[in-house]
């Protein structure tokens, strides 16, 4: 594996074929990796994307499977299997500190609906962000029969933002930000 030209130590993936191994024991295998300017402004806030990659990933001990189902909130993950990984910004333009409730869905060009509590991981849920200043954040997600169907484009539905004592600021956007995967 070491000898490899695709093997990458760190797990920096950026070029497709490169692969890496978790902690768990999970090969990850850069499959895509897109860097599309999609930005959603929605009122005083504005959600960038700054990379998404797609990753085969293969769990090669009992642990890699479990970890990968606890994360993605799946009760039964195949030994091979596609995720998404995004990267993206929130940036406050409020004149106050906002607290974020995190991505409500995402749903693929194929169908497939993703939430936080089923296939999905969103770091940014219950972040504060001040005023005037921007956080980055990422989000993790399953795609089902990725290998035979695969998706080119995520919609992502983001929540309603709040401020540091629990009172909505402002409801989810009225769009979705798409996210082109090719």
């Amino acid at each position: 594996v070491a000898d490899s030209k695709n093997y990458v130590k760190d797990g920096n993936l950026t070029s497709p074929s490169q692969f890496s191994y978790d902690r768990f024991g999970t090969e990850q295998t850069l499959t895509k990796i897109a860097t599309n300017a999609a930005v959603l402004s929605a009122g005083n806030v504005s959600y960038k994307v700054n990379k998404v990659r797609v990753l085969k990933n293969t769990a090669k001990t009992s642990e890699a499977k479990t970890a990968a189902e606890q994360v993605l909130n799946i009760s039964s993950i195949p030994d091979t299997y596609y995720t998404f990984v995004l990267n993206y910004t929130v940036t406050n333009k409020h004149k106050t500190t906002i607290a974020l409730n995190g991505v409500q869905s995402v749903k693929t060009d194929t169908g497939q609906t993703m939430t936080t509590a089923d296939q999905l991981s969103d770091s940014s849920a219950g972040n504060k962000i001040p005023a005037n200043e921007s956080a980055t954040f990422v989000m993790n997600g399953y795609l089902y029969d990725y290998q035979s169907k695969p998706a080119k484009k995520l919609f992502i539905n983001f929540g309603s933002l709040f401020d540091t004592h629990g009172k909505k600021i402002s409801d989810s956007p009225n769009r979705k930000l798409v996210v082109k995967l090719d």
